[in-house]
């Protein structure tokens, strides 16, 4: 009886770290965007451009809250679950190009000892920096927004 106990807490404990392992390995570094070149297509692009692009593009991707901290700064949050679930972002940009830092967040499991983020805050950066580059090239290009 000994034997299959032990064999049992055995099998539970290799389970627990078997998940653990996993849930570990779905996180990582928050994935900041460093300079990313605007869309040069059609005309050169203004501050006042991605000024306006910044604020469309988050409201694209359900980023609901966009605040204008000074000129080439903007500070972005996307609630997922309200009171449960956000992220904020540090968007600084110029007239050539764009950067996305981690600010903040809630159930997105940050881990700030460890310096990573669950796999949703990815996705949700890479999709307004895929948005932020679809609408300066818009402009640019003088298509209608």
């Amino acid at each position: 009886m000994n034997a299959k106990r032990l064999l049992a807490d055995s099998l539970a404990a290799s389970l627990v770290c078997v998940a653990v392992m996993a849930l570990a390995g779905c996180l990582r570094a928050p994935d900041d965007v460093e300079h990313e070149a605007v869309s040069r297509v059609g005309r050169p692009l203004t501050l006042e451009d991605m000024q306006k692009a910044i604020p469309l593009a988050a409201q694209e991707e359900d980023w609901e809250k966009v605040a204008l901290v000074a000129p080439g700064h903007y500070v972005v949050t996307r609630t997922v679950v309200a009171g449960q679930e956000y992220a904020t972002v540090d968007v600084f940009y110029t007239a050539e190009d764009y950067s996305i830092h981690y600010k903040d967040s809630l159930g997105l499991r940050y881990d700030g000892l460890h310096g990573v983020i669950g796999p949703r805050y990815q996705t949700m950066v890479g999709d307004l920096a895929e948005r932020i580059f679809k609408v300066t090239f818009q402009i640019s290009s003088g298509q209608q927004l």
